[in-house]
Formats: C-alpha cells, structure tokens, sequence
C-alpha cells in the first residue's frame, strides 16, 4: 500500500507542496555543475531546514510528519535497527525529529572539503555503537547515489553493518539500483512519479505541468542525471 493511499501520506503530501518543499519549474541541478548542457528539471526538491547551511522550508511540524511517515514505513517493512545515521546535512534533522518519539542511538557523520568537492567522510563518525551493528541510513531524497555510498563505506569501514535506506522522496533516476548493488534496500515514502500524480488528481498543478514533468523522467537521452545527487 502506498503511502499515499494513506491520509497521513496526503497531509504530508499537500504540506510539502505548500510550504515550497516542491516546486514546478525549470530548475538547475548539482549535475548542471558539471553538465551545463543537461536539460532543466522541471520539479524540484528542497528538504532542508531553516538551519541547514543551505537553508530550506521544513518546519517543525513538517519534520514529525515525516517522522510518522518513517514509522509507519519502518512498520510495514519490518526494518531492525541498533541505531540510525543521517547523511549530512539534509538527513541529519529527520533523523533527530524521528529520534524525538522513537529514541535511539544516533551515529553522526560529517562532510569533509577535498578541493571543491564535500565528501561524507567515516573520519568525523561520533557515538560509535558496539562492533556490528545494524545501521539505517537516512536521506531526504536520492536521485544518484554518490553521497549514499560514501556513507555506506564510511560506515562499514568502522565495522558497521548498513543494508537499509530510508528517503522521503525517491526520484527514479538510478540511484536505488546503484546503492542495491552495494548491497542496500531503498525504502521511500513518495516516488516522484507517484507523488506528481497526486499533485495532479488533487489539482494542484495542471495536465502540461504532469505531462512535461513526467516525460523528463522517461527521457533516455539524459542518463548522466542518474550519476549525480541534489
């Protein structure tokens, strides 16, 4: 059952649209940094706080909705877990807000600078848990992989077993089967093409924006989108 079939899924579905945590547009992404040529996106995702270094529209009472969200998810996939890890900085206030009613050890990785590019390095890991344990990393969304999998080795450098992600928002470029073949579960609460539906059949956008917004992700001709993450 979709999250979305849910009224929890729905709330947080319709929240997310008002506060402008998605937008419809034509919008510039991390890949554009390197690949100036590659075509617009025409939605957009900002899952950060107001504290983030790049401040974002999450709120408070977003967050715990998100947190009931991983609940239920968490629920319905069975998942076990000694602690959890969000990947900085997005996935980091999830986590916190998810902690608030569910305690749980955290373990905190960090970015480190290497020339232009930020790593997640296994360097700054605080709170270690006992040798093996079970780990669910944490996100706001996946789209490529590149941050994922630094946390993932990270992780498991230090003898942690991770075999489990959870996002608020899978886009559907690649990015699940690229942390599969590491050997890790994606666990999303919204699909990009499940969530533009919605904002469709709840009449929030309009049949153009569904059709172009939809056609850019069926659009083969741009697959270095998959290699890259917002």
């Amino acid at each position: 059952m979709s999250f979305l079939q849910e009224e929890d899924g729905r709330i947080l579905a319709d929240q997310l649209f008002k506060i402008g945590a998605v937008k419809f547009g034509e919008f510039r992404l991390k890949l554009h940094e390197t690949r100036p040529s590659a075509p617009l996106s025409p939605i957009y995702f900002n899952l950060r706080t107001t504290s983030n270094p790049k401040p974002g529209p999450l709120d408070r009472w977003t967050l715990k909705m998100i947190a009931v969200g991983f609940g239920l998810l968490m629920e319905k996939r069975e998942l076990r877990f000694d602690a959890l890890s969000g990947i900085p900085n997005a996935g980091e206030p999830l986590v916190s807000a998810y902690a608030h009613s569910h305690p749980h050890r955290i373990i905190r990785l960090r970015k480190t600078e290497t020339g232009e590019k930020r790593h997640v390095s296994g360097t700054y890991i605080q709170d270690l848990p006992p040798f093996h344990s079970r780990v669910l990393l944490v996100d706001d969304v996946i789209t490529g992989a590149d941050t994922k999998l630094e946390a993932i080795d990270a992780l498991r450098t230090v003898g942690m077993i991770v075999e489990d992600l959870l996002v608020v928002i899978d886009r559907q470029q690649g990015g699940v089967d690229q942390v599969r073949k590491v050997g890790v579960r994606t666990h999303s609460l919204f699909s990009v093409r499940t969530l533009v539906l919605y904002y469709l059949t709840a009449n929030l956008i309009d049949q153009a924006t569904y059709d172009r917004t939809i056609a850019y992700f069926q659009n083969e001709t741009h697959p270095e989108v998959i290699v890259h993450s917002l």
